[in-house]
């Protein structure tokens, strides 16, 4: 026998309500997927797609973040490493430039061709590909979070992937 105290009484107290379960019912495995209505434990299907709407979008949010941290390709062809020590760097090498207009000449590392001399204006550019590569997938997390959230049924929100 299983014990749910579900029903609230007066004082703030909850009276103590005994229903038989099967042993190795899924209530076990998943206890707050029930909910005591009616004289029997029913599954809260509501609580369940919620459970299952949250656990996806964190899934897709981690997903995401992986995505950003990966190397990307910028419109000359060359590809560039984007961890966050990346981002920090490009930042900062942008702002020097922006501050410095004597700067014409930015050496930056590639992931495919080693160290390469940049213009300027080359430079501009991969940072402005860093942002596409990043506004992209954040842009492609907000869709797929928006279509989790509209989902009604756990089949639903299992079909949607990265």
């Amino acid at each position: 026998m299983l014990s749910v105290s579900d029903t609230p009484i007066s004082m703030g107290g909850f009276e103590t309500i005994e229903v038989e379960v099967q042993d190795g019912a899924e209530i076990f495995t998943h206890p707050t997927s029930f909910k005591y209505e009616n004289g029997s434990l029913v599954k809260d299907e509501s609580f369940v797609i919620e459970s299952a709407k949250k656990d996806k979008i964190e899934l897709l949010n981690m997903t995401c973040e992986e995505e950003i941290l990966k190397p990307f390709t910028a419109t000359n062809g060359h590809v560039y490493a984007f961890e966050m020590k990346d981002q920090i760097n490009f930042n900062q090498q942008l702002s020097l430039i922006t501050l410095d207009e004597s700067i014409t000449e930015i050496i930056w590392k590639t992931e495919d061709s080693g160290v390469l001399v940049h213009t300027r204006d080359e430079f501009i550019q991969v940072v402005a590909n860093a942002e596409t590569h990043k506004r992209s997938n954040i842009t492609k997390y907000w869709t797929l979070k928006a279509q989790v959230q509209s989902a009604t049924t756990i089949e639903g929100i299992e079909a949607i992937t990265w």
